[in-house]
């Protein structure tokens, strides 16, 4: 059962922001295995969740009170038991124009976060889009003021990933990326996926899109000018991408 439901077009940072609430009755395996669609903060209203990660092995219990943060791409699985639960879910994700950078690690958020929530599940008072959105810009300011620690293994990674962020539409290949962080081009590879949940060069081209969408939205820009602005050499190939992002064809701006 879902309810509450909004999801509207919203200026800076964010591009979107949706909740609803979610109650489980029975038994249920729920698989994110290509990697979640939009970032996200879980508050767990009532009984508990395990979520498995694959990329590592590792899982994680959550329990009525919890909220979370999960970042986008993220790859796990959500079993939920045989009582019954009820779960609050903010999606967002970002506009093309943000600069914010996301931790891409899976964090219980600490402090008055409860408070965020509060109404969330009432099926007679619907949330609106910018009531959403401030939930969201609250957990924001919580979990960037308290950042989760980077594992080690990780934390190679980092030169490469702020290198990506900073320079999306500049054509290098992988073992460029590999060099930055001083790893080997396959450990950089599997290394890179594991923590962010989608090999480099499409984390890359994430980025382009959404910054190709930035110069379509703006009007001063065709196709295939916001393709070439934003590092894509092939245009057929950023059509079939962007379709896949954004369920419509450049060519509609």
């Amino acid at each position: 059962m879902k309810h509450n439901i909004v999801s509207e077009e919203l200026s800076y940072y964010l591009r979107l922001a949706q909740g609803h609430t979610v109650t489980h009755t029975e038994p249920m395996r729920f698989s994110h295995a290509g990697g979640r669609m939009f970032y996200g903060f879980i508050h767990l209203l009532k009984g508990q969740i395990q979520c498995e990660f694959p990329q590592d092995g590792s899982t994680m219990h959550i329990y009525a009170g919890q909220i979370v943060y999960i970042p986008k791409h993220c790859r796990y699985i959500c079993i939920y038991p045989a009582e019954e639960t009820v779960v609050a879910v903010l999606n967002f994700d970002l506009s093309p124009e943000s600069t914010l950078q996301l931790p891409q690690t899976v964090t219980i958020l600490s402090g008055d976060t409860q408070r965020i929530f509060k109404g969330f599940h009432n099926q007679r008072v619907p949330m609106n889009s910018l009531q959403c959105a401030a939930r969201v810009y609250e957990l924001l300011d919580i979990l960037l003021r308290n950042p989760p620690t980077i594992a080690k293994k990780y934390r190679r990674l980092q030169p490469a990933i702020a290198y990506i962020e900073k320079h999306p539409t500049v054509d290098v290949n992988v073992d460029f990326y590999a060099n930055l962080c001083g790893m080997s081009t396959s450990g950089f590879r599997r290394s890179f996926r594991d923590y962010v949940g989608i090999s480099p060069i499409e984390y890359r081209n994430d980025l382009r899109l959404r910054y190709a969408k930035m110069l379509l939205i703006s009007g001063e820009y065709s196709a295939e000018e916001a393709a070439r602005q934003s590092g894509f050499n092939n245009i057929s190939f950023f059509y079939r991408l962007f379709r896949r992002k954004f369920g419509t064809s450049p060519g509609k701006f």
